[in-house]
């Protein structure tokens, strides 16, 4: 998915955890800044590396799952989940 795409996912996984409201207000705050910070993490892997990282908003009432990988030079985000 594109960075859009993954950040759509991430507000569409807040909302499910917070609601329409807070969840919206929660993803204005944090959605780009948990996109940004996995595209560099999948940048800085290895070709085919399959990264999984986990994002923690601050009250800890949702986590956020994000799965990616490099290939061909170009980051690919596979997944964003809401963790249990």
């Amino acid at each position: 998915m594109t960075r859009e795409e993954a950040k759509a996912a991430v507000t569409g996984k807040l909302i499910e955890a917070y609601g329409f409201t807070e969840g919206l207000s929660v993803s204005g705050v944090c959605a780009e800044p948990i996109v940004a910070d996995f595209v560099r993490m999948i940048g800085n892997a290895a070709p085919g590396q399959i990264i999984s990282e986990d994002y923690k908003t601050e009250d800890r009432r949702a986590v956020i799952r994000l799965r990616g990988v490099r290939e061909n030079g170009a980051v690919n985000i596979l997944s964003a989940e809401l963790a249990k």
